[in-house]
């Protein structure tokens, strides 16, 4: 289906291998005045929620502090120590953020007004996502390229880099499904901005400004309604 996009702003899907930038990437579009949204900040949240406490802790018994609350460190430790784990838990946290996810959007489409908005979803195409966003972003990198960063900045390791690469789309099938592709090759951030600068200079400006010839009484608003409705009734 081909997109019809918004005249006044727009809403770019970001996505990429794990270790690819993608969280760079948004804090420089902050900076440049977007709205960003993170699905490992949302994820963040979720965790305080009372009932997702509970269903986290009655799976993970052992992340629990003294006061109730959810040790972060400790869970992040069990299901760095056993890999297989962290389905479960993403099985838990997956729905909400999602659901979170097309909710910020419908909001953020109803606004007359305002910034252009970016969600960073690792996992965009394999939960189909895509046809919420105006444009899909991938943040593209060497698998040797992502493991150091991980291993510098998480101390992960290579098994558990390896299990978490291999169960996402490959970034072949990636780069195809995206609209546009980020180059981040190299350990020089400066390039990787100069290249957001150029994807937005080439690209959503002349996209935001862009009118059809075609146009037709259907808006990518009342789109991204429709999928949701539908979406929402199949459950």
């Amino acid at each position: 289906m081909k997109k019809i996009l918004p005249k006044d702003k727009l809403v770019i899907g970001l996505t990429g291998m794990p270790g690819s930038g993608k969280s760079l990437v948004l804090k420089y579009l902050k900076k440049l005045g977007w709205r960003v949204i993170s699905s490992d900040e949302i994820a963040h949240q979720l965790l305080e929620r009372k009932s997702v406490r509970q269903q986290v802790l009655k799976k993970f018994p052992f992340s629990q502090k003294a006061t109730g609350e959810i040790d972060r460190q400790r869970l992040g430790e069990i299901i760095f120590q056993h890999p297989n784990k962290r389905k479960i838990l993403q099985d838990i946290l997956h729905p909400l953020i999602i659901s979170r996810i097309k909710q910020e959007i419908v909001r953020f489409r109803k606004q007359p007004f305002g910034k252009n908005l970016a969600i960073e979803v690792p996992l965009l195409f394999e939960v189909g996502l895509e046809k919420l966003f105006d444009q899909v972003v991938m943040v593209d990198t060497s698998k040797r390229r992502a493991f150091q960063r991980l291993k510098k900045t998480r101390n992960w390791k290579r098994n558990y880099f390896n299990q978490v690469w291999n169960s996402q789309l490959s970034p072949t099938i990636k780069r195809k499904k995206s609209d546009y592709v980020l180059k981040n090759y190299t350990s020089r951030p400066e390039q990787l901005f100069s290249g957001i600068k150029s994807l937005i200079r080439k690209h959503f400006c002349h996209l935001l400004t862009k009118t059809s010839k075609n146009a037709t009484l259907t808006t990518r608003k009342t789109e991204v309604f429709r999928i949701i409705k539908n979406q929402i009734k199949k459950k």
